[in-house]
């Protein structure tokens, strides 16, 4: 009687382990063991930039349909301040964000991109100057992050 109840125990214990591992793997980012690991100086930075304002703005306005390192919906979104009618005066991207289809009226660049993509970007008009703001410096230090890695 005694050796089933070591081997029950025996299994319970394995079994727990097995569930710890398992959620480890599957949430990394939660729990103590990754609030540990943000010590470590790269870990550290990208948990800052997970927490930013930009990087939430992002999610919850434009990653639905751009990524940063690839098109989808939209063109990858790294380098964006680099390319079009923004590089000339950062105004036309918050002019785009507010009113695509009335900026695409005179501009060939985000005409192309219409022609290219088949879709018009959504409007953002609840979006501030300071919001757009904040999405460009995630959208740069993320891209940074990628590249450095």
């Amino acid at each position: 009687m005694n050796q089933i109840k070591y081997i029950l125990s025996a299994c319970l214990i394995l079994l727990m382990i097995s569930a710890f591992l398992f959620l480890y793997r599957s949430f990394p980012e939660s729990g103590i063991i990754a609030q540990n690991q943000t010590t470590n100086g790269n870990l550290a930075s990208k948990a800052v930039n997970a927490n930013s304002k930009g990087q939430q703005l992002f999610k919850q306005n434009c990653a639905s349909c751009h990524a940063l390192d690839r098109d989808i919906t939209g063109p990858a979104l790294a380098e964006v301040l680099n390319r079009g009618p923004w590089v000339q005066d950062k105004n036309n991207i918050y002019a785009w964000v507010h009113n695509p289809s009335q900026f695409m009226t005179t501009d060939p660049y985000t005409q192309a991109l219409r022609t290219r993509y088949g879709v018009l970007m959504s409007p953002f008009p609840n979006l501030s100057e300071k919001e757009i703001d904040e999405i460009l410096d995630y959208i740069k230090s993320d891209a940074n992050e990628v590249t450095r890695d």
